[in-house]
């Protein structure tokens, strides 16, 4: 999201720098500062969210004879690690 929002600036500078068109400036200035404010909510709002919680870790049991394989720990609550 804010990558976009960064993109959507960007291009709308670099258009302002290449605009030959009568009007052409003047618009894309006229709309420059609602996408540098609509950056900054969307930067805003990531900072506003929790980080996410890690994924479980998966535990390996080993045996020799099988190799590694899941114990299921991390999928069955309850059970003993």
């Amino acid at each position: 999201m804010v990558a976009n929002a960064q993109a959507a600036v960007d291009q709308t500078q670099k258009a302002q720098a290449l605009a030959r068109a009568p009007g052409m400036a003047p618009m894309l200035a006229e709309i420059a500062p609602a996408l540098v404010q609509q950056q900054a909510d969307a930067m805003a709002l990531v900072a506003a969210l929790p980080t996410p919680p890690s994924p479980p870790v998966m535990q390996f049991l080993t045996n020799p004879s099988l190799g590694t394989m899941p114990t299921g720990v991390d999928t069955n609550p309850g059970a003993a690690p």
